[in-house]
């Protein structure tokens, strides 16, 4: 009788030879920015008559607005910056990199027609109830140059968004 409870008490004690093993969970918490409504903006500025335009000259703003979405509850403001390719000769306008010639792109706030100009920052708020913004902007073709030439007018311009 003592054997078989010596054999009885071993298989008791097998599940307590267990190896322990460490888990480590990791994780990072950071704040998600607000989302850009779309991931590309096209500006047309339509077809300008050379004709009609001396130096200087300039063509009817277009407006239009970047749209910002889905930004979370803590998101209070937004920094703004345009980077594009200043014109050499005056750096408030950004330079054509079209077929047409003698003409530059005017970039503003929609308001007040301020000059946005390469590397400007503008401050955005975020609206707290429908955690959106909204940057309106303007945009215009303007020759300083005597010769405004016929063809295609293009500038690209990237964006960047912070969030302090």
């Amino acid at each position: 009788m003592k054997r078989i409870l010596f054999s009885l008490l071993g298989l008791f004690a097998l599940p307590a030879m267990a190896e322990s093993v460490n888990i480590y969970v990791h994780g990072n918490v950071v704040t998600m920015p607000c989302k850009v409504e779309n991931t590309s903006y096209n500006v047309e500025l339509g077809k300008i008559n050379r004709w009609n335009y001396r130096s200087p000259a300039q063509s009817p703003w277009v407006d239009f607005s970047i749209k910002l979405v889905d930004c979370p509850v803590s998101t209070k403001n937004a920094k703004f910056s345009v980077n594009g390719t200043a014109d050499a000769i005056d750096n408030n306008y950004f330079v054509n990199t079209g077929s047409s010639t003698g003409g530059l792109l005017h970039l503003a706030q929609k308001s007040n027609k301020a000059t946005i100009k390469n590397g400007s920052m503008l401050n955005i708020v975020i609206n707290s109830t429908t955690k959106s913004a909204e940057i309106p902007l303007s945009a215009r073709m303007i020759s300083l140059q005597p010769m405004f030439m016929p063809g295609d007018f293009k500038s690209h311009l990237e964006f960047s968004l912070s969030y302090p």
